[in-house]
């Protein structure tokens, strides 16, 4: 079975957490660029996911924000 990975940052394809929720598949593998992610907020329905920080911290700030 191939993992899907997926690769979230300001300068990729998938730029936001949010809009990587969205697009993920069970057991997908999320990889998350270094750097602040402000009002990128959002709530996961898949099961056995990975996110892993590269490069550095991934800091989320909610900013009062809720999902959508």
């Amino acid at each position: 079975m191939n993992q899907m990975t997926m690769q979230v940052g300001p300068n990729r394809t998938i730029k936001t957490i949010a809009d990587a929720a969205r697009k993920a598949v069970a057991g997908a593998l999320i990889e998350v660029d270094a750097g602040d992610y402000v009002s990128d907020v959002t709530v996961w329905q898949q099961d056995d996911l990975t996110l892993r920080a590269m490069g550095g911290r991934v800091r989320l700030l909610a900013q009062g924000r809720l999902h959508d």
